[in-house]
């Protein structure tokens, strides 16, 4: 069955745990941002219009600044614009369409979690790249392939009752579900079988 690994780090956790975030874009806070994980570079990938792809300095705070129920990731980034397709193709499988036409990618130089600097493993686990490779198309069809199964894995691994579960994301560390309501993440951590973890997570031999 699949569980969270309590030997990764909590901020590579929390990281692939959220999907939005606030940027503060040469000091001015942009509207909320929805985010994907590159699975190749492991870089955040976000709408943006041309006043933030313009700012010098980037921090993203995960889910938000000074959030009240959660830990707060705060990750000082590098960004450059990427073109529509490929990458961006995967922002909007996960979350529809955007706000602007414009794309970021942004790379993660430095962090704090909880207020404390992150270092050494910590920080390499945080910008390692989750992505699994061509596997990962494979994973997706099956995971859809099943819908009962799928909300099922929802509802016990994740608590939530999600009616028509769409799986667009599969790494090393988990799944990513898109619901109605925003992505549903089902965590397994780090596994040496990708493909056993989706089998115990649907349930299936």
């Amino acid at each position: 069955m699949p569980a969270h690994n309590e030997n990764m780090p909590d901020a590579a956790l929390h990281l692939r745990m959220h999907r939005e975030g606030v940027l503060i874009a040469d000091g001015v806070a942009a509207p909320p941002i929805r985010f994907v994980i590159d699975p190749v570079t492991a870089e955040l990938v976000f709408p943006a219009d041309g006043s933030m792809l313009g700012a010098e300095e980037w921090v993203l705070f995960v889910p938000r600044e000074l959030p009240e129920h959660d830990r707060e990731l705060q990750l000082l980034v590098t960004a450059r614009e990427v073109p529509q397709g490929g990458i961006s193709d995967r922002w909007m499988a996960y979350h529809g369409t955007p706000r602007w036409a414009g794309f970021a990618s942004c790379r993660v130089e430095g962090a704090r979690f909880d207020g404390r600097v992150l270092e050494d493993g910590d920080l390499a686990a945080l910008v390692e790249p989750p992505g699994i490779g061509r596997l990962e198309g494979l994973l997706l069809k099956k995971l859809n392939g099943d819908k009962s199964r799928l909300r099922a894995a929802c509802k016990r691994f994740a608590q939530a009752a999600v009616p028509d579960p769409l799986a667009v994301g599969v790494d090393k560390h988990g799944v990513d579900v898109r619901t109605t309501f925003g992505i549903v993440r089902l965590d397994w951590g780090v596994s040496s079988s990708v493909e056993q973890s989706v089998d115990d997570l649907l349930g299936t031999d």
